[in-house]
């Protein structure tokens, strides 16, 4: 990322801060500007290694409690998928569907409106209103080297077995 870009993720940060009500304070910048710059929810660790690799480190319980201001604020939504580690990212890049290879690890974040929509169809079809959802599928390669190695795509087959559906 050059500098110019940097300077300009950092006014934005700033902007939204204020635009928030919140005091534009260091840790709230740096991690506010992290996350306008990620492309995928992180958890607070990864946030943390991210600022003290551009040398903006602070202590982890700093980073912890800018992103507690900034969820209180709007700005950024926390999401945990189970295991207790919640991952962060800006409340309008929210992505709620999250793809794990169970024997490495490895994390994609599936950004699907046509989910989206069919979750929220599903419950206005149901007489509910749908306050949050997280989804995480836990998938395995069928072979080694099967399929996208980048990281970028990730892939998983969905059971059409309808003893799956919930009865109304």
């Amino acid at each position: 990322m050059s500098e110019s870009e940097m300077n300009d993720a950092t006014a934005s940060a700033a902007r939204a801060l204020r635009g928030a009500g919140l005091a534009v304070t260091m840790p709230r910048l740096s991690v506010l500007t992290m996350l306008l710059q990620a492309d995928q929810p992180l958890p607070a660790v990864d946030i943390q290694r991210f600022l003290i690799a551009r040398g903006v480190g602070s202590p982890l319980s700093s980073t912890y409690a800018a992103l507690k201001r900034l969820i209180g604020a709007g700005l950024v939504v926390g999401q945990e998928f189970g295991g207790g580690k919640a991952h962060f990212c800006i409340a309008s890049k929210a992505t709620r569907h999250r793809v794990q290879c169970v024997e490495t690890g490895a994390e994609y974040w599936l950004p699907d409106t046509a989910i989206q929509a069919h979750i929220a169809q599903f419950c206005l079809s149901h007489g509910f209103e749908l306050q949050d959802y997280t989804l995480a599928i836990n998938v395995r390669r069928v072979s080694p080297g099967a399929g996208s190695t980048d990281g970028a795509h990730a892939r998983a087959r969905i059971s059409d077995d309808p003893s799956l559906e919930h009865e109304t």
